[in-house]
């Protein structure tokens, strides 16, 4: 609801779960490339943390904690290793809105 925005304020925050991303192949549209920075088996679930690779996904005046840190639950044993770059997108329904100036949901 765009009710949750403050009078003139023109900036979001975009967020998503970890199981709400997919890994897709890199010539698709609306892909985040992501450089994986360690792989995690957890027996029924692997979680590979990276960060965004390729810069411009952080918008212009972002707080200082907006790192580009990304985790992406998948599968286990998914054949992923550390140092390799990734592409995956959110899954439909799986992005959520807030507003950047009260963090309430949108």
């Amino acid at each position: 609801h765009l009710s949750a925005l403050t009078a003139g304020e023109d900036t979001i925050v975009l967020g998503f779960r970890p199981e709400a991303l997919e890994l897709v192949g890199a010539g698709e549209a609306g892909t985040l490339p992501i450089r994986i920075d360690f792989v995690e088996e957890l027996g029924s679930d692997s979680y590979l943390y990276g960060h965004l690779d390729g810069g411009g996904w952080i918008a212009q005046g972002q707080a200082d904690d907006a790192t580009g840190s990304i985790v992406v639950r998948t599968p286990p044993r998914t054949d992923v290793r550390e140092g390799e770059l990734i592409h995956a997108r959110v899954s439909p329904g799986g992005l959520h809105a807030f507003s950047a100036t009260t963090g309430e949901r949108i």
